[in-house]
């Protein structure tokens, strides 16, 4: 009897391991692809601005990429309000340099736009939304040169 018991935790302990939000990790972001989940996503793009809300969203979705064959610099108006969990929005060059734009924990709310210029290099550049647990969060953001992305594409 004292086996099978045993056994029995075991395999639950097995079983509950794989249960377990796993951590995403800067090779994660740096990546090719998107690998999310959104609850309540509604998302809008207009004249290159594109604005947004999560009820609960975790993972990593690319909003904006510029393939550019030679260094250079772009404008980045961005917002990213978070009220739970945690949300970042970065950028990713095109030789997979990873630069943090902002870091949101939720107890930042960020009432306006901020702007900030960063370097592209040669190769596909990226801005990424990236959330843990269940970010509820609204973001915007605008870059003068590139593509922005609906969060579904």
């Amino acid at each position: 009897m004292k086996r099978k018991a045993l056994a029995a935790c075991m395999a639950a302990a097995l079983l509950c391991a794989g249960c377990a939000p796993r951590r995403i990790t800067d090779e994660d972001i740096v990546g090719a692809g998107n690998s999310w989940v959104a609850v309540g996503s509604v998302y809008s793009s207009h004249d290159g601005l594109l604005k947004g809300s999560m009820h609960s969203f975790s993972g990593v979705i690319t909003l904006w990429t510029y393939d550019t064959p030679e260094d250079g610099e772009v404008e980045v108006t961005y917002k990213l309000s978070v009220e739970n969990d945690k949300a970042m929005l970065v950028f990713v060059t095109g030789e997979g340099e990873l630069i943090t734009i902002l870091d949101n924990d939720g107890s930042y709310r960020q009432n306006s736009p901020d702007t900030v210029t960063l370097p592209v290099t040669p190769g596909k550049n990226r801005i990424r939304l990236v959330g843990s647990g269940h970010a509820k969060l609204e973001y915007l953001l605008s870059v003068n040169q590139g593509e922005v992305h609906y969060p579904n594409s």
